[in-house]
């Protein structure tokens, strides 16, 4: 999957970006989440597509952290739900 990355800052053009954390919504195994790269502007990662029996989606959050020149930084999340098949 791909996630768009932009963040605007009145003092400095470009920010940077980085990625945080991926968690689950429920246990994860070592191959639920591949190519994500913490620490780095990473945009691009495998998630797997399957949740445990019992549940009623599988939810994925993904927590980014924008910092400026300044040293200011904010954070944003957004979720990725694998839905459940009917």
């Amino acid at each position: 999957m791909h996630v768009t990355l932009a963040s605007d800052d009145v003092c400095d053009p470009a920010p940077r970006i980085t990625l945080v954390s991926v968690v689950g919504s429920e246990p994860m195994a070592a191959n639920d989440v591949a190519g994500a790269d913490l620490g780095t502007a990473d945009a691009d990662l495998q998630l797997r597509a399957v949740k445990n029996r019992n549940a009623t989606a599988r939810v994925y959050t993904l927590r980014y952290t924008a910092i400026d020149a300044s040293g200011r930084t904010t954070s944003s999340e957004t979720t990725v739900t694998v839905p459940v098949k009917r």
